[in-house]
């Protein structure tokens, strides 16, 4: 006791040092990042069990949309199936919906409740002015809810 008073500065100097280091490694464990999971933490366990094969998908896909598109590319992206679609250019925006449902009715009820679906159609026309249209299927949903017609 007799050398914490005789040496009182030196003391508090080594209390501070030893806060400060406790401190920083407490906010430095804060700030880092030490999680190893992916960018969508858990909410991808659900699609571990379901797997899209976006070649089968693709190929299924242009045999289906052969009459009106001159391009399909099935993508997948966490929990969302992407599908890019360019129409001929004499396809109507009213048949390129029509095809929505179709599209979406080509995957498995499996996958329908665990991936959204995202079709995208474009025209290979580039001043046809009813292109692109977008239409999405939430998961579980039976419906694709379509953009705002032009």
């Amino acid at each position: 006791m007799k050398f914490f008073k005789k040496h009182k500065n030196i003391t508090l100097l080594l209390v501070i040092i030893v806060l400060f280091v406790f401190v920083y490694f407490y906010l430095t464990k804060i700030m880092k990042n030490v999680d190893n999971k992916a960018i969508y933490g858990d909410r991808l366990e659900v699609v571990e069990n379901v797997n899209v094969n976006t070649d089968e998908a693709t190929k299924i896909l242009k045999e289906k949309l052969g009459n009106i598109a001159d391009n399909v590319t099935v993508r997948v992206q966490g929990r969302i199936i992407e599908i890019m679609v360019t129409c001929n250019v004499e396809t109507t925006r009213d048949q390129a919906k029509g095809t929505g449902q179709e599209i979406a009715e080509s995957f498995s009820e499996d996958i329908r409740k665990v991936y959204d679906i995202q079709i995208m159609y474009s025209s290979a026309n580039k001043e046809n002015t009813q292109f692109p249209i977008i239409g999405y299927m939430h998961y579980g949903k039976n419906t694709i809810s379509w953009t705002k017609d032009r």
